[in-house]
């Protein structure tokens, strides 16, 4: 009788244990890979924080460099990946071209054990750079809630683009206008007010555009101006992060990028770089 299963040997839920299992085993044999997963966004962390150390209680222009800081690095630390990304897709094409198991089986692999390890990674690297920044609590809070959600919009992003591109340099050509243009467009080195009004539509896709005005807007609130210097510096960083409660916009369009990007990393894996036989 013919298989209901198409021309696998066994299900999706086998196939992704399966999977899952393999790569348990790969990690336990390489225990330094696992630990230099998190010790290096732990180092980053302590070595940013130690250089923004009590920031909280300093001057306000201090505190929005230190987001623009952590922004920075979560934006950047997801190029590492894309040289193990690509390794592992050429070797899943392999595979699945004999069907051992599918893309998608592959892909929610990679989804439940690669990104809690990087997630692991990344925010023990957050609270330590945040925790070292002294924040009041509601700062401390929107800092890390903004920071995780920016992490998964760019894991899903490099990601997406290790399904499409061809090899490594590729994937590099493909990230690269991505970051620069996100990191630029943030309201801190580029704001709305400065751009050319053709330019405006940038901020509104911009990931960190989103993070940054929700965080500098929480710590506007609770900065209290000591002087008549201060209170310029606060109103002038009012002016170039206006407070319109874009909170809620920027999560809906946040997550909106995370599931866009993951399908597309869906079709890519299906349907591009096929193996040559």
């Amino acid at each position: 009788a013919p298989s209901r299963r198409g021309r696998y040997a066994v299900c999706f839920c086998t196939q992704l244990a399966t999977l899952l299992r393999r790569e348990a085993r790969l990690a336990t044999r390489n225990v330094a890979a696992l630990a230099l997963a998190v010790a290096i966004p732990v180092f980053q962390g302590a070595v940013l924080g130690w250089m923004f150390h009590g920031v909280g209680s300093e001057g306000l222009l201090r505190q929005v460099m230190f987001a623009f800081a952590l922004l920075t690095i979560l934006c950047l630390a997801g190029t590492m990946s894309l040289v193990t990304l690509i390794a592992k897709r050429t070797l899943m094409k392999y595979e699945a071209s004999e069907s051992l198991y599918c893309e998608g089986a592959a892909a929610a692999a990679s989804l439940l054990f690669d990104v809690p390890l990087a997630l692991l990674g990344a925010v023990a690297g957050i609270v330590v750079m945040a925790a070292c920044a002294d924040f009041p609590w509601t700062v401390f809070r929107t800092v890390i809630a903004w920071a995780l959600l920016l992490f998964f919009v760019y894991d899903s992003l490099f990601s997406f683009v290790a399904a499409v591109a061809k090899d490594t340099r590729q994937a590099q050509v493909m990230a690269t206008p991505f970051i620069s243009v996100f990191m630029l467009f943030n309201g801190f080195v580029v704001s709305r007010a400065d751009a050319p009004p053709p330019l405006h539509w940038i901020f509104d896709l911009s990931p960190n555009a989103y993070a940054m005005e929700a965080i500098v807007a929480t710590i506007l609130e609770n900065f209290a101006p000591a002087g008549l210097d201060e209170m310029m510096e606060k109103q002038q960083m009012q002016e170039q992060f206006p407070t319109q409660n874009g909170a809620p916009k920027g999560v809906a369009v946040l997550c909106a990028m995370i599931v866009a990007l993951r399908i597309g990393q869906q079709v890519g894996l299906r349907t591009l770089n096929h193996i040559q036989r």
